[in-house]
């Protein structure tokens, strides 16, 4: 049976994924680090640290963030169970990416009477909405 050199390319394409999951884990841990006052993130923290990952109700994803971790008023960044399972609850809900890794390049176009034009790789796509 032959060997196909598919396996090949998904193995280090899983490597690069790997790699880059874990990038964005290191950098959201970071901003909650940079948001922490003497090693604490209480819900007024978490609020502006999720404002800046451009949260859109960063209240309600600071109190979410505490419940999901267990804890009712603060969090302690210094203990790694719970900024793992902090960073973890941003990263499933899709903070940490950048705006061209949402979109990997493309750009989205809203025309007139409700016509979406979708650039990608400069090429134009029209797209109507029914």
């Amino acid at each position: 049976m032959p060997v196909f050199s598919s396996r090949v390319m998904f193995r280090s394409y899983d490597q690069k994924l790997r790699k880059e999951r874990s990038d964005r884990k290191s950098k959201l841990s970071e901003v909650f680090k940079s948001y922490a006052s003497n090693g604490v993130l209480d819900k007024e923290s978490l609020k502006d640290a999720f404002l800046h990952l451009d949260a859109a109700m960063p209240y309600r994803q600071a109190e979410e963030a505490l419940r999901v971790v267990g804890k009712s008023y603060e969090i302690n960044v210094h203990n790694e169970t719970d900024l793992n399972t902090l960073v973890d609850y941003a990263y499933n809900k899709g903070y940490g990416w950048s705006s061209c890794d949402r979109y990997s390049g493309s750009r989205l176009l809203v025309g007139l009477n409700g016509l979406l034009l979708l650039v990608i790789l400069g090429a134009l796509t029209p797209l109507l909405f029914l």
